[in-house]
């Protein structure tokens, strides 16, 4: 398959086409399995495929929080073979960009409302990186039953 993604675009999915559920957009383990499969030059012959190593990596650092504590992000690859994570909430555009290779993460917080916004790099090796991720996205989404 020679498909070139673009940004803002998702990856397709095994038969070609993205996911038509939202619950499958938000399985983290399915899409990561997806962005291993993008090849170098995915964007338009210059993103950088992530790093496998560092794909199986995040999932287990997912894996590792409940969906309840830590609500399931969206995922999308970035250019520089890192990968993004969006939570959108409105009125809250929520993302942290995460560098595969430094175990890092830029978070960005942004109240579409207010144009209120937080910025924070967060070491993502440490668990109180992964806590503090929680409290920020878990305080900003509605409370299910």
């Amino acid at each position: 398959m020679n498909t070139k993604i673009h940004a803002g675009e998702s990856t397709p999915h095994r038969n070609g086409t993205p996911p038509s559920r939202a619950d499958d957009a938000l399985d983290v383990r399915r899409r990561i399995g997806e962005l291993r499969q993008l090849p170098e030059g995915w964007l338009d012959g210059k993103g950088l495929a992530p790093d496998p190593q560092g794909l199986t990596w995040l999932a287990e650092q997912f894996d590792a929080f409940d969906s309840a504590r830590l609500p399931r992000p969206y995922l999308f690859p970035t250019p520089e073979g890192g990968v993004l994570a969006e939570w959108p909430q409105n009125p809250w555009s929520l993302s942290l960009e995460i560098n595969l290779s430094a175990r890092t993460g830029r978070w960005h917080a942004l109240d579409l409302d207010t144009d209120t916004e937080e910025t924070a790099e967060l070491d993502l090796n440490r668990n109180e990186s992964w806590e503090r991720l929680a409290e920020w996205v878990g305080g900003r989404m509605p409370v299910t039953a």
